[in-house]
This record gives C-alpha cells, sequence and structure tokens, in this order.
C-alpha cells in the first residue's frame, strides 16, 4: 500500500504534495514500472482524504507520462526509463496559483470563474476584433486537420 506521511507537508496543498510524494517514488525505483497504484477510493479512505484530491493528483501524473489508466482496472506507473526528466523549478506550481487574498478563486475543475477573476475588457476587445476581421471565415466548416491558425498556434 502506498502511504505517505501528512507531516512532511512543508506547506504545501495535499494535491502537490502526494503529487510530489508519488512522482518522486516514480523516479527513484520505489515504485516499479507497469505496478499497479492504489483506487482513488482507496488511496483517499488510506489518508482520510476527499477523493477529488487524488483524481487531481493522479491526472496531473496522467498528464505528465508518469502514470497511465486502464479502463475498468485502475491506475499504472508508467514505464519512464526512456523519459527525459527535468529538474523540478519551484515556480512550477505557483504559477498557476491564485492570490492568497482572492476569495472565491479560479475553479479549473468545474470550468468556473469568478467574475473578479475575468478579464472581461480584453475578452470583449480580442472578440469584437475578431467578429471585425474573420467573419466570413467563422461561418466556413473547418476542415477536418483542424484550423491553420489553430495547428501553428499549438505547434509554437
Amino acid at each position: 500500500m502506498v502511504t505517505y506521511s501528512l507531516d512532511n507537508r512543508n506547506g504545501e496543498s495535499l494535491y502537490e504534495y502526494f503529487y510530489h510524494c508519488i512522482k518522486n517514488d516514480i523516479i527513484n525505483g520505489v515504485l516499479a514500472p507497469n505496478e499497479k497504484l492504489p483506487s482513488k477510493r482507496v488511496f483517499a479512505n488510506n489518508h482520510s482524504i476527499s477523493t477529488v484530491t487524488v483524481e487531481n493528483t493522479y491526472g496531473q501524473l496522467m498528464a505528465e507520462g508518469y502514470i497511465y489508466s486502464k479502463a475498468k482496472s485502475g491506475y499504472y506507473v508508467s514505464p519512464i526509463q526512456n523519459m527525459v526528466l527535468q529538474n523540478e523549478k519551484e515556480s512550477d506550481f505557483r504559477l498557476f496559483q491564485v492570490p492568497k487574498n482572492s476569495p472565491t478563486g479560479i475553479n479549473l475543475i468545474s470550468n468556473h470563474t469568478a467574475p473578479d477573476n475575468f478579464p472581461f475588457s480584453i475578452w470583449a476587445k480580442i472578440t469584437r476584433q475578431l467578429l471585425s476581421e474573420q467573419s466570413p471565415a467563422l461561418l466556413t466548416p473547418s476542415p477536418s486537420c483542424g484550423v491553420l491558425e489553430l495547428r501553428v498556434a499549438i505547434a509554437k
């Protein structure tokens, strides 16, 4: 059973703490490639935390390629021998944190943003510009391979 002591958090959120613990265990070989991780519910019950915290932790690890999931089977450690591991910067998580004085914050899970945190004036300006410059293009069907401008922006 994967178990971590919450005494070593050093001010990190639970999500960040478990993310770092599992990631370090994978990198250091404590968790073997293709080893099955505990289910979200079992992990949450074992640490007396919310399953949402475990879901966010596993989601971040999956997004970065440290773990993978099998439908109706669970989560497994990815073989990372061929992965190029980057040194983690202190700012990795700090860039996306909501300021401490923000009362409601930004909830990226439910796709809800507090109105005070959304840049409506910038959004309105970009929308007006797009509508005036690209009106005919907005009504044409998108190619099956995707819109060229979007593909170029993603590639950059």
